[in-house]
């Protein structure tokens, strides 16, 4: 789902990442129309673990993480949820899915705080990269 200040990405099966996308897009705008506003990033976040935790006894299997930037300052805000909603709220990187436990060290090997744009893009590459390799020899 994607708005102006925000995204959030699903990683599950189609059937349930368009039902989660039309759900959450319904309030979304139903919110839009209460408040005259749009929602900011750390709103949506706490609905999305609101909306996943009433699930918790037949959850949705995904794993959402949202980015966005939050405040008049367009403070960058990273959060991943679990299948419940527990959220896992962080400044620097998020990992979710099957292969989350791998891709958290390898990101921890090639993140360093405040890189520029071409240099994280560099370093996107190189996570993706050290992933697949690894996916190979599995």
């Amino acid at each position: 789902m994607t708005t102006n200040e925000h995204d959030c990405v699903l990683n599950s099966c189609r059937r349930v990442c368009v039902l989660l996308f039309f759900l959450w897009l319904f309030v979304y705008c139903r919110y839009k129309l209460r408040e005259n506003r749009d929602m900011g990033v750390k709103t949506f976040s706490h609905l999305v673990s609101t909306m996943l935790y009433e699930k918790r006894f037949g959850p949705y299997y995904t794993e959402p993480v949202i980015a966005g930037l939050s405040g008049p300052d367009n403070k960058p805000y990273l959060a991943a949820m679990d299948l419940i909603g527990a959220p896992v709220l962080t400044d620097d990187f998020v990992v979710a899915g099957t292969s989350g436990e791998n891709l958290y060290g390898t990101c921890e090997m090639f993140y360093k705080p405040d890189l520029e744009p071409d240099e994280l893009f560099e370093v996107l590459a190189q996570v993706g990269s050290s992933k697949r390799k690894r996916a190979k020899r599995e």
